[in-house]
Order: structure tokens, then sequence, then C-alpha cells
């Protein structure tokens, strides 16, 4: 099936007919923007093949914005080698009719003879539905569900199965269907479809199960019984065993025997602490002792260092006083030489002053001088600008002014050239002493007159004329001439002005007077930047500080010649002013020295004497020391020898595991007396148990369950074997139906192979019962083999796959004779590089075998196909 013209007119954004001619039997590729009319395009071509006419459900086709719609389309299309034309109309005028050949079909009967021909079933009443696609369900896709397959497949099912080369029927028979029918039944009624239990097989292990528990339960009685008539013979033993031996009593007697000890370990504890807080003592007189002696030892030796140290200090102040005398004597000299060369300095900086002031004496005049030219310059001209400035402003002519004036002085020399070649000229000539008067004037001997409007001309004596130009045109001339006039007249009054070369005098003076004013500011400004008020304070400033410094001048005493400049007396003065500092350094470094050795010797005397004292204190004690540390030794000794015998008593009394043995003999006792109550309690509740147990009767109980749960296990295992038979054969026959469906299958796997080797080489897609993608097997090196089912593969996986299964369901349609039209509408853009690449590969192997259209937004990525796009929303072309 080829379509080879496509014809819409108020379909959605297409108001004007729209023609699409001149389609390739393989790759159609139309481009365009969002909202161009792709999409338009696909639902025309969907409208018109699968919709009912007659159909109210297809408002969406009509054109926005046009009262009273009637979308309609033309399809020329070719199948079977004879051409065929579909025209269909819709909502205001309903109709429909198909051409085949010479064959003409209209209303129900051209939708069913189509329907019929591609594969779907029309819809009885409103718009057409997903279930009912079919085939077209398959091949076109619709924009954002090229990922959604499943549901089409299931919906098209009937008809894809009918194009393989066998049916279903061929390769079964309806008695096998018959059997699998009766055993599934049979299997259904003793298992659920995952191999549980159902019906009376499940109650009857049910009961296999209560009966199981039951006979547990009561042969746990049975075991209780018999446990508990063995616990209470060995109970009553070993309660007759502990009222002859009472091991309590004995506990108890150990427990006290152990008291005794513990008692005596304590004591023996009480001993050696009192031992320890002895030594502690004796150890404390002992470190006094000794800290004296040390005491006694140290302050010897540091009245001995001490007396040194006066020794050194007194030879050291000694040298230090002779020494003072000599630095005296040269820091006196030191400060006579600074002040020299100060008094020095002072006269080389008045001589330079006055020099200075001087030459900023003179360098005062001349700018004074200047200045005052200057001013006088500043002042003149400003007083020049400011009559300048007020003249010009009492006058009222502007260069606007004066260029409206000449324009209308040109146009009445114009107009009074105009009026004078068309006026009637009229030539005189009186004779002496004769007058005419013209209008309001009077002439006399000869001229010419030019009559450019009525006038009354008398001749005194004569008579009077009335004389009338004969055009039209030169009154109309005179008129605007006058009005000329009368508009230059208001001009120059408005000026204050005459005439107009008043005003050229006048306006050639306002710019002498401008430019003498440009002059005079830029003067102004040259002589006094600031203004000519700060000049002449400027000049104030001068003038006083001129008479300051004269004054100073006339009062400063006559300066002496200096012998040196100002920097060699500086220089002079700085060097002398050192060496005085650094004797003055050295003088006090001295006297500081000297000082700190004065200190040194009194605090080294002081000490002295303390040492003295302490020496002399100590003299009649030092021997006392000695003997009462030699006794204090011979205490500890014994102290020590006394501890050592104690912590060996202790380390075999340790009062800490005595007192644990004393606990725990004393809970033993408490935990057999206990014991031996609990027993006696322990033997009356068994007895008790035991009387009510065996009125219960629970080995004849026992052995009625065990009958009948033989009879209802025997009664189970015949079901099991009759469910195992049932679920053989049913695999039997399952297995015998998969061999019959993957050889129906076979046709579209070879297809879908053929397409999987171009996607991704090495992987395998198995197909479910209704011929959709199940599951999908890739090689991933060492890795092995990865499975996944189809629905759990990523949105642009899933539609790619999906994309090549539709291409393989049309390549068993075309092997059937059956009519195949594909349809992407902004397909796989989901897709990587790779991939994309791989598809681009896989539609131009099917496109030898079916007409494809591919509508798409992304130009750029379908550039390599080969084929011409055709550009949607600016025209087709």
């Amino acid at each position: 099936m080829q379509i080879q013209r496509l014809e819409m007119e108020q379909v959605r954004r297409f108001r004007e007919p729209l023609i699409i001619e001149n389609l390739e039997p393989g790759l159609n590729l139309f481009t365009g923007p969002n909202e161009a009319g792709k999409s338009s395009i696909v639902r025309a071509i969907r409208a018109a093949f699968l919709e009912r006419s007659r159909s109210n459900k297809v408002e969406d086709l009509a054109t926005w914005g046009v009262h009273n719609p009637a979308p309609s389309i033309k399809i020329h299309f070719r199948w079977n080698d004879q051409p065929c034309i579909l025209e269909k109309q819709f909502l205001a005028k309903k109709s429909c009719s198909l051409k085949i050949g010479d064959e003409t079909l209209t209303g129900e009967d051209a939708e069913d003879r189509l329907a019929k021909l591609l594969g779907f079933t029309l819809a009885a009443k409103g718009g057409i539905r997903d279930e009912h696609l079919g085939v077209p369900g398959v091949l076109w896709i619709e924009q954002g569900k090229g990922h959604e397959l499943e549901e089409a497949v299931r919906a098209s099912a009937d008809h894809l199965r009918s194009a393989l080369p066998q049916s279903m029927e061929s390769l079964g028979s309806r008695h096998g269907d018959a059997v699998a029918s009766t055993v599934a039944r049979q299997l259904g009624e003793l298992l659920t479809a995952s191999g549980k239990p159902r019906g009376d097989y499940s109650t009857l292990l049910g009961a296999i199960s209560a009966l199981q528990n039951d006979l547990t339960e009561t042969r746990g009685l049975i075991a209780t019984y018999r446990e508990q008539v063995d616990e209470l013979g060995f109970l009553r033993a070993a309660h007759h065993q502990d009222i002859q031996n009472k091991p309590w009593m004995q506990l108890r007697a150990q427990a006290e025997a152990v008291q005794g000890r513990l008692k005596a370990a304590l004591e023996c504890a009480t001993e050696l602490q009192t031992l320890e807080t002895a030594m502690s003592m004796l150890r404390s007189q002992s470190e006094l002792l000794v800290n004296n002696q040390k005491q006694r030892k140290a302050a010897e030796h540091e009245a001995a260092e001490i007396a040194k140290g006066l020794d050194r200090c007194k030879t050291a102040a000694e040298a230090i006083g002779l020494r003072l005398e000599a630095l005296r004597e040269a820091e006196k000299a030191a400060k006579v030489a600074w002040e020299i060369a100060r008094e020095q300095e002072q006269q080389a900086r008045q001589a330079q002053e006055l020099r200075a002031q001087n030459q900023e004496t003179l360098d005062l005049k001349a700018s004074l001088a200047k200045n005052q030219e200057a001013l006088e310059q500043a002042r003149h001209c400003a007083a020049r600008l400011s009559a300048t400035s007020t003249c010009l402003s009492r006058q009222r002519l502007e260069e606007p002014d004066l260029v409206q004036l000449r324009a209308l002085d040109q146009q009445i020399r114009e107009n009074q050239i105009r009026l004078e070649r068309i006026a009637t000229k009229m030539h005189y000539r009186l004779e002496p002493g004769v007058q005419m008067h013209i209008g309001s004037e009077s002439v006399a001997g000869m001229g010419e007159w030019s009559i450019n409007r009525s006038v009354q001309l008398r001749i005194p004596g004569v008579g009077t004329l009335q004389l009338s130009p004969g055009e039209d045109a030169l009154s109309d001339l005179d008129q605007k001439q006058a009005a000329l006039q009368h508009e230059m007249g208001m001009k120059l009054a408005g000026c204050h002005l005459e005439s107009l070369p008043e005003a050229e005098i006048l306006w050639a003076a306002i710019q002498r007077d401008r430019a003498q004013m440009e002059q005079d500011s830029f003067m102004v400004k040259s002589l006094a930047p600031e203004g000519v008020e700060a000049l002449a304070r400027l000049i104030a400033d001068a003038q006083a500080r001129l008479s300051s410094l004269e004054q100073a001048f006339s009062t400063m005493p006559a300066a002496t010649t200096p012998i040196l400049s100002l920097d060699e007396a500086r220089e002079a003065r700085e060097m002398a002013e050192q060496h005085w500092r650094l004797q003055t350094e050295l003088l006090h470094a001295a006297e500081t020295k000297q000082a700190g050795l004065t200190t040194e010797m009194q605090m080294l005397q002081a000490n002295h004497a303390k040492q003295q004292a302490l020496i002399q204190e100590t003299d009649l004690l030092f021997p006392q020391w000695i003997e009462q540390s030699r006794i204090l030794e011979i205490q500890q000794g014994d102290n020590l020898l006394q501890q050592n015998r104690l912590r060996e008593q202790l380390t075999r009394e340790d009062p800490e595991m005595l007192q644990q043995d004393a606990d725990r003999y004393t809970k033993s006792a408490q935990v057999a007396e206990d014991k031996h109550r609990e027993r006696a309690e322990r033997m009356g509740r068994l007895e008790a148990q035991l009387e009510t147990s065996g009125a219960q009767g629970l080995e004849e109980r026992l052995a009625e369950k065990e009958s009948d749960l033989a009879a209802k296990e025997r009664r189970a295992q015949r079901l099991n074997i009759r469910a195992q038979g049932l679920g053989l054969l049913s695999s039997l026959i399952e297995g015998h139906r998969d061999a019959l469906l993957q050889k129906l299958q076979a046709p579209l796997q070879a297809r879908v192979d053929h397409y999987l080797r171009l996607w991704s080489p090495g992987a395998r897609l198995k197909l479910g019962a209704e011929l959709e993608p199940f599951e999908i097997n890739r090689e991933r090196g060492l890795l092995g083999v990865e499975s996944a089912a189809f629905s759990a593969l990523s949105f642009g996986a899933r539609e790619q796959v999906a994309l090549l299964m539709r291409l393989a369901y049309a390549d068993v349609l075309k092997e059937a004779q059956r009519p195949t039209l594909i349809i992407l509408d902004d397909v796989l853009a989901h897709s990587d590089t790779i991939r994309l690449d791989a598809m681009k590969r896989i539609l131009n192997d099917a496109a030898k075998r079916h007409q494809i259209l591919l509508l798409t937004c992304h130009e750029e990525d379908w550039a390599d196909m080969g084929v011409p796009a055709r550009t949607v929303g600016y025209g087709l072309y």
C-alpha cells in the first residue's frame, strides 16, 4: 500500500486546502517546529482511514475559529497495483466514498471495506478506541506513544496471526482443545494456579493437619504424664535425703567459721593501718631534720660566695670611680663644642633667611606690578562686557527673526517681479504744467505706471478714467503682495525696526558686539582665571606681605658674614651634637654601672649578714639534728618489719575474700533451704496433676485419632496422585502447544532477529503467546547473558525495541499480501547517538519494503537519511 497524494481542508490549523503529493514508496521525511501541523497531518490520515464519517467524536479535526466546520480529506493510494481514492467529510458535511480500481463504494460499505483491508474494527458508535485499532494501532505511532506496544499488539493479535503462514487451527485440533480444557478443569478442582490445594482436597488436607496437631498434642500430654511420674520419684528421693542431711545447717556453720577468721583479719588490717600512719609521721620528722641540715650547709656555702662577690664589686667600683672623672671632662668639652656649632648654624640660617626675604621682596614687587596691570585690564574688559551685554539684552532682533525677514523680503521681491511682468503698463507724457492723478498720487511730465489693480485716473479739466487689469492672476498676486508686505511690517514693528537694511545693519552690530563680548570674556578669564575680585584679593594679600617683609627687614639687626654655609654649619652642628650625645651616654652608662655596683654591694652585705645570723642560730642545734635523724632511722626500720609481718598475714587471710566466702555460704544455706521447701510444694502439685491425667484416658484417645488419621492420609494420597497425573498431562499438553506456538512465531521471529542484529548484535528477543515482546537477552562479555523483561527496559530502549517489532510485524503482513503503511510521529527523541544511528539503518532497510511517513521537529537528526525533507508550517516544499 502506497499513499501518493494527500489533500485536506479545514483540518485543525489548515484552514485553506493543503496538498501533499509525489510521496515516495519508501521513506518520506516531514520536518517542522512544534505547533507547525505535523500531528495534524497524522490525525487527518487516521481519521480518513479509521473514523466513521458520521461520528460526532471527531471535533478535534475542526479548524479553530470556523463556524460549522466541515473537515474534508482526500487520499490517493495504490493497492495491488490498483489506483484507489478515499474521500471523507466530517461534522457539518458527512460523507464517505472509496474507489478501488473500477469499483466504487460509499458510506458504511466503504468504511467496512477499509476495516477489512487494513485490519481493524470500526466503532459501533462514537470515535474509534485503542482496542479497535488493530494493525494500524501497531504500525501508526502517535507522538509520545512509541514505547507503548503491548496493548496495541493484543488488540491486533488475531489480524497478525492470520497473516502468518500457518494458523493455530492448522497446527492443533478441536479434540485436543477439549481434552486440555477437561484436564485443566479437573486440575483446577484440586489445585490453584500457583499449585496450592483447593476444594475437597484442601479441606481434607486441613482435616489431616488438624488431626496431626491433635495427635501431637495428645502424645505430648502422654509424654508429659510419664515425665511427671519420673520427676515425682526423683523429687521424693531428693526430699528424703535433704531431711536426713540438712545441708543448709552445714553451710551456716561454715559461714560462722569464716566470720571468725574475717574478724581476726580485720583487726590485723587495723593494726597495719596504725603502723602505716606512724611510719608516715616518722618519715615527715626525718625529712624535716634533713632539710634543716641542708639549709645550714646551704647558708655556709652562700656566705662564702657572697664574700667573694663583695670583693669583686669593691674592685670594680674603684675602677669605675677613676674612669668617671675623665668621662665628665670629655662630656663638658663636647657640650661646649656643640654650643659653638649651634651658634654658627644660627648665624648661617639668619643670613640665608635674609637673602630669601630679599628675593621674596623682589619677586613680590614684580608679581604685584604684573597683577595690578592685569587687574586694570580685566576691570576694563569686564566693564565693557557688562555694557555690551546690557545693550544686547535690549535688542529684540534674533537670528530666526532676521532669517524670516530675509525670506519675506525675498518673497516680496519675487512677487513684485511677477506683478511687473504681467501688470498693464501705462506710458504717459503730459504737457508742461499739467498733472494727472492716479489713485491718491499725482504725476507730471513723462513716465511709466504699472496697473495691477483697478485704479481711477483723473485729469483736471478733462475728466475721470477707470482702469482695471484684464487677468485674474494679477489681482491674486496683488493681494498676496499686500499680505506679504503687511506681514513684513508686523515683523519689523515687533523688532522695533523700519526696514530690512536697518535690520541687517543692526544684526551686523549685534554680531560685532557678541564677538567683542567673547573676546572680553576670554581676556577676563585669561587675566583673572579665578575672577576679578579674587585677583584684587590676591594683590591686596601680596601688598600686605610686602609691607610685612619690608618692616621685618628694617627691624632686623645687621647680620655678620658667616664663616660656613648653612649646610656646612648644619652638618658641623649635627656632628658636634652626635659627639656630645655619645659622651653623655658613656657618662650615664658609667654612672649607672657605679650605682648598680653600689646597690649590689649593699644587697650582698645584707645577705651576708643574714646568712651569718642563720649559721650562728643553728650552731647548737646542728649536732642534735644529726642524733635525732639516727634515732628516727632505727624506729622506721622496726615499723617496717612489723608492717611486713602483718601484710604476710593479710595475704594468707584476705578480708575481702573471707567476706565473699561468708556471703557465699550464707546465701547457699538459704538457697538449699528454699529449694527444699519448693521441692515439697512441687511434689504436691505433681501428685494432683497425675491424679487428674490418669482419669482422662489419654492412651485410648490416641489410638482413635491415629486410626482416623491413617484413613484420611490414604484418601489424600489418592488425590495427590490424581493431581500429579493431571499436572503431568497438562504440562505435556502445554509443551506441545509451546512447540506449535514457536513454529507459528518462526516467520515473525526471523524478522525480529533480522532487525535485532542491526540494533544490538547478539541480542535475542522472546515473544509471548500474543506475539508481543516478552523478554530480551543480551551478551555482556565476561558477565554472561543479561536477561530483562521488555517492560523493565529504559524509556529509550523500550521505544527502540517497540519500533523494530512494528517493522517486523509489517514485514510479516507484507509477505501475507496485506497492506502496510508505517507512520512515525516524532519518534526516537530519547535515543542516544549510537542507538539513533542503528535505528536509522533499520528504518532505511525497512523503507526498501514499506512506505514510511516520518515526522520530526529535529531536522538535523535526520539529515543523513538520503531523502529530501518536506517542511511543514511554512508551506510544504
